[in-house]
């Protein structure tokens, strides 16, 4: 199934997964801040990123899932990845386990990765899994190859 750009495998009712938490939002970006009311604010969202050279290094960047399920039940073990278009893993981050309760039946896991190697331009996809491996949720990143120009007017080199 597919909602609001991201990527939720399994049977549904009424667009929600049965059995499992839904989608809420998910999404990378360059920074989070909270403000003194713990409002969270996440700035320079990312779908693509633009690079002169290879391997590219993302200095910072921030990974959020967020889940909701009426029904009681958890996410046990929760690890982020980041595949390449092969499955080779360029980065990894796990979590302690998310809860889901009918008090509190939203649930967001938020990853800050460091020094996120890019071997090469194409599409990656960022993808959270849980309960023994299972694919929970997914969403693309693609890495571009953008030579730096020579700053010359147009026709120049």
């Amino acid at each position: 199934m597919v909602r609001w750009g991201v990527s939720s495998p399994g049977p549904t009712e009424s667009g929600f997964t049965l059995g499992r938490p839904t989608v809420l939002m998910a999404f990378a970006c360059e920074n989070v801040s909270t403000d003194f009311a713990g409002r969270v604010s996440f700035q320079n969202l990312i779908d693509a990123l633009l690079t002169p050279s290879f391997p590219a290094t993302t200095p910072q960047m921030f990974v959020i899932f967020s889940f909701w399920s009426q029904l009681a039940s958890f996410l046990n073990k929760p690890t982020v990845v980041i595949e390449d278009e092969n499955q080779a893993r360029i980065a990894e981050v796990s979590f302690k386990d998310m809860a889901f309760t009918p008090d509190s039946p939203v649930a967001r896991a938020m990853a800050a990765l460091q020094g996120v190697q890019w071997p090469h331009a194409g599409p990656y996809v960022v993808k959270f899994i849980a309960n023994g491996g299972q694919y929970q949720a997914a969403f693309p990143i693609t890495v571009v190859h953008q030579p730096v120009s020579s700053g010359g007017p147009p026709g120049t080199s």
